[in-house]
């Protein structure tokens, strides 16, 4: 998993929760996988390993937002992605 990948879906995150396009219910998920995502990104790379709910709220939060935020959607599968790649 790429440092770089996972900021770029902190930082689109963060633009949907303050766009105010997302219901509470969405914000909530976000909001997990934003925490989850910033433990991660707050441990030097050679270090960092995912939660181990990462996982799980990503595909929670495929599923709850896939029909009305496919780009967050698509972060979301490439990270989930990333984390098969890499055995988790």
């Amino acid at each position: 998993m790429t440092d770089k990948h996972l900021e770029e879906l902190a930082s689109e995150i963060e633009t949907s929760l303050q766009s105010g396009a997302v219901t509470e219910q969405d914000r909530t998920v976000l909001k997990q996988v934003q925490c989850e995502l910033q433990a991660v990104l707050a441990v030097p790379a050679p270090f960092a390993s995912p939660p181990a709910g990462l996982r799980d709220q990503l595909s929670r939060a495929i599923g709850q937002l896939e029909g009305e935020h496919p780009r967050l959607t698509s972060l979301l599968s490439k990270s989930l992605d990333l984390l098969s790649d890499v055995g988790i």
